[in-house]
């Protein structure tokens, strides 16, 4: 089976894959990237026939890649607020989801908010622990409320 992802999804979905792996790898981000160009992802790992074909905004996905990682301090302190337990014990793949949303709601102001969250909750059900889709909203409901408070407040 293969599913295709795209566009700006699609630089969302492999920005996950690349923050996830250079918090657990340590390898560089420019590295990562190159390694996601080539647009081909093993779904499950068990499983080689099932693969994600994605067709991504290559530019996006490197202002995301360069960007995250570069701010990557600035983004905790407005994430800090609204955890319910400390950053440390946040999983790699929620982190990275916060990430991701976090710098939207920071920089591209052309996106909703409620996208971004949408966004975000679509990464955690594919990506993240049973529940942590329910967490990544909580979070990010409440930072929209901060980041983006004109916005938030005309909704």
């Amino acid at each position: 089976m293969t599913k295709r992802v795209h566009g700006r999804h699609g630089a969302r979905w492999a920005a996950l894959q690349g923050l996830y792996a250079w918090q657990l790898s340590g390898v560089s981000v420019s590295k990562i990237e190159i390694d996601l160009h080539d647009g081909t992802f093993h779904f499950e790992p068990d499983n080689p026939d099932n693969k994600v074909n994605i067709t991504f905004d290559k530019e996006y996905l490197h202002e995301l890649l360069t960007n995250i990682s570069m701010q990557k301090g600035e983004l905790d302190e407005l994430i800090l607020p609204h955890l319910d337990r400390p950053i440390v014990e946040v999983h790699a793949i929620e982190h990275a989801i916060l990430w991701i949303a976090i710098y939207e709601f920071r920089t591209r102001i052309e996106i909703p908010y409620k996208v971004i969250i949408n966004e975000a909750i679509l990464l955690a059900k594919q990506f993240g622990a049973q529940d942590s889709h329910k967490f990544i909203n909580g979070v990010l409901d409440k930072a929209a409320k901060v980041i983006r408070e004109k916005e938030f407040a005309h909704s």
